[in-house]
């Protein structure tokens, strides 16, 4: 992260669910500006558009994208402003349908880097995407990680167990 608060950052909200409380509120509580842009299901050529906007709002030198269907008007803003774009990719590859995978691929190809959050998920990529992959140099692994000076680990309650789980949305 930014721990020593190096880069300004701001945010924006793309998707078809409404911005949670909670993120308006950490995002005041830290004072990064944000914006958030609410979709329909499918293309919605409005919602590009408000996108944009946004970003032209929030004027930012690097654009982090986790929504691969704004690929092409997010290049096309970043190369009219002088940005980068770096596209991220942590959809399972086991889940994804093949408008996902046509979606990753554009987002890959028009990114300068792609991020990945494991080694073996870069290799289902490049054996999914062969050739056309591009420079193998072009797809970073950034594991997720843990602040460990404010998560440690405590010491195990005798006949304790443990349960593990995920958030996340999956759609069909």
């Amino acid at each position: 992260g930014d721990a020593g608060r190096n880069f300004k950052h701001s945010l924006l909200f793309y998707g078809i669910d409404a911005l949670a409380p909670g993120y308006a509120a950490r995002c005041a509580e830290l004072n990064v500006p944000f914006r958030a842009v609410r979709k329909r299901r499918g293309l919605d050529a409005a919602a590009v558009g408000r996108a944009t906007s946004a970003l032209e709002e929030l004027r930012p030198d690097v654009v982090l994208l986790h929504s691969p269907s704004l690929a092409l008007p997010v290049r096309a803003w970043c190369l009219a402003r002088g940005a980068s774009l770096v596209g991220v990719d942590h959809t399972c590859n086991g889940v994804k349908a093949r408008g996902d995978w046509v979606r990753a691929f554009l987002a890959h190809r028009l990114a300068e880097t792609t991020v990945v959050l494991t080694e073996p998920h870069r290799r289902e990529l490049r054996r999914a995407w062969g050739r056309f992959a591009g420079a193998e140099s072009r797809v970073a692994v950034i594991g997720n990680g843990i602040d460990v000076a404010r998560f440690a680990s405590q010491p195990r309650l005798a006949g304790a167990r443990r349960v593990f789980g995920m958030h996340s949305r999956f759609t069909p």
